[in-house]
C-alpha cells in the first residue's frame, strides 16, 4: 500500500489530534496534563481547536500528515517547527478555558515549561536557524508501515536544505526512529512532579539533537 506525505488542511485538525490521543494514550504525563481528557470527544475537539490555532497563527509551523493513497485514510501526523530565522515569543501560560481549575492549569504550565525549555534555549541560541519536531504520532492501527519514517524525512529534508540542526524531546517509544535520522541523545530528563502532583505519573524524555548538514544548493 502506497503512503504519501501532505500538508494538513484546516479540516484535518480533528483527525490529527485523534491520532495524537490514540498514539500516546494515558502513558504520557505531558500529553495528559497539557491536553486534559484528550481521549474524550470534548477533549479531542479542544485539542483540534488548539492545533488549528497554531496552524493559523504560527508561520513557522508545518502540520503534515501521512495518507494511505489506496484508502485516503489519514494515518500519521507531525508538527514540525521550521523557524527560518524567526525568534518567536515564548508562551508563558496555558489558555484557561481548557482546564477544569487553577491547579490543572498550573500543572500544565509547569510540565510544558519543563518539557520545552531546552527547545526554546536552542531556538534562541541558533538565532532561529533550527528545526524542531514538536510532536509526531501514528495511529497504532497503522504502526510498522513506514508512516513515521516519512514524517521524519519531511522535516529533516527541509532542515538539510537550509543547513539547520534539528531538535526533539523524544519519548521512550520514539527515540529509536529519531536515532536512525542522526539525532543524538544529549540528556536524559526526568521531569519530577511538584508537591501537589506527588505520586502521579512523571514524565521522561530524551533531549536529542541532529547536527546541521551543509546547506543544499538553491
Amino acid at each position: 500500500m502506497a503512503l504519501k506525505v501532505e500538508l494538513c488542511t484546516d479540516a484535518d485538525m480533528l483527525r490529527a489530534f485523534e491520532i495524537i490521543s490514540l498514539a500516546f494514550g494515558q502513558q504520557h504525563a505531558y500529553v495528559n496534563a497539557v491536553w486534559p481528557e484528550h481521549e474524550t470527544a470534548a477533549g479531542c475537539a479542544a485539542g483540534a481547536e488548539r492545533l488549528l490555532g497554531a496552524k493559523q497563527t504560527q508561520p513557522w509551523t508545518h502540520l503534515c500528515k501521512v495518507v494511505d493513497t489506496n484508502t485516503d485514510e489519514f494515518i500519521g501526523f507531525a508538527k514540525w517547527d521550521i523557524y527560518d530565522g524567526v525568534l518567536p515569543e515564548v508562551p508563558t501560560g496555558m489558555p484557561p478555558q481548557y482546564y477544569k481549575d487553577d491547579d490543572a492549569k498550573e500543572y500544565a504550565e509547569y510540565i510544558w515549561n519543563e518539557f520545552t525549555r531546552r527547545r526554546w534555549d536552542a531556538v534562541k541560541a541558533s538565532g532561529g536557524k533550527i528545526a524542531s519536531l514538536d510532536i509526531m504520532s501514528v495511529d497504532p492501527a497503522h504502526h510498522r508501515r513506514g508512516a513515521g519514517t516519512l514524517l521524519m524525512q519531511y522535516g529533516v529534508e527541509i532542515a538539510d536544505k537550509l543547513g539547520y540542526p534539528a531538535v526533539v524531546e523524544a519519548s521512550r517509544m520514539g527515540w529509536h526512529l529519531y536515532n536512525k535520522f542522526d539525532f543524538n541523545i544529549l540528556e536524559d530528563v526526568l521531569i519530577a512532579n511538584p508537591p501537589k502532583q506527588q505520586g502521579q505519573q512523571e514524565q521522561f524524555i530524551y533531549w536529542m539533537r541532529r547536527p546541521e548538514k551543509a546547506a543544499l544548493p538553491q
